[in-house]
């Protein structure tokens, strides 16, 4: 951010998540950039992207869990207390492919926010 600030004085930065009405930031330059993921990009996108990097799912269980070794299993993903993030006004791309993938879970939280969803796992001595 340094060095951004000594190249480029009085430029403004704010960094929001991605809203649904992201189209409509961008033509009326209410936003210049958009970092999002290609599937929520459909037909109808009518702006200049390339992808920046690829990423891969990760599912996150404590270290000590009784049931999950060094890999989590579909099976144990169906069965296992899930949480799920589910952005407000949005499809969640991990949902949307699990359900492409026909992967069940067992849905016990779910947050509008990526950040809380860690803090809402269970503490080690709690059930699962």
């Amino acid at each position: 951010m340094a060095h951004l600030h000594r190249r480029a004085l009085g430029i403004r930065i704010n960094i929001t998540s991605v809203s649904a009405h992201y189209a409509d930031h961008l033509r009326r330059a209410e936003a210049t950039l958009a970092v999002m993921p290609q599937e929520v990009m459909d037909s109808t996108f009518e702006f200049s992207a390339m992808p920046l990097f690829e990423d891969s799912y990760v599912a996150p269980a404590r270290a000590e869990h009784p049931e999950v070794g060094e890999r989590l299993t579909r099976q144990q993903m169906s069965e296992l207390p899930y949480v799920m993030f589910d952005p407000p006004g949005q499809v969640s791309i991990v949902e949307k492919q699990m359900d492409d993938h026909g992967i069940k879970r067992n849905t016990e939280v779910s947050t509008t926010s990526m950040l809380a969803a860690p803090f809402l796992l269970p503490a080690p001595g709690c059930s699962q």
